[in-house]
């Protein structure tokens, strides 16, 4: 049971992702990590399903997503190439359509 105290609770703005986004868009490294959990997340994957997947450790993903001031950007491009329809193209972050 997971009561109100317990729950992770978000702070900043929302982003919805939807087959209405831009062609192109520029994002920074710290939207990458939001992108990077809403994907794997909407794809119905834990954390763990998405390591074993990518050949990463649990660990890795957990700091991938939750810690943006951490550089994982390669992973980070790599999960949302994988559970998107975008591919990332750096250094400037842009994420096209695939």
């Amino acid at each position: 049971m997971i009561t109100f105290c317990k729950k992770k609770v978000a702070g900043g703005a929302a982003i919805l992702y939807t087959d209405g986004m831009p062609k192109r868009l520029t994002v920074t490294e710290k939207d990458l990590a939001a992108m990077a959990k809403r994907f794997r997340t909407a794809s119905g994957k834990n954390r763990a399903q998405a390591a074993r997947e990518l050949g990463v450790a649990r660990q890795a993903v957990i700091y991938a997503e939750d810690r943006p001031e951490k550089s994982f950007f390669k992973l980070r491009k790599r999960m949302i190439e994988k559970y998107s329809p975008y591919k990332v193209v750096g250094p400037v972050f842009w994420l096209e359509k695939k």
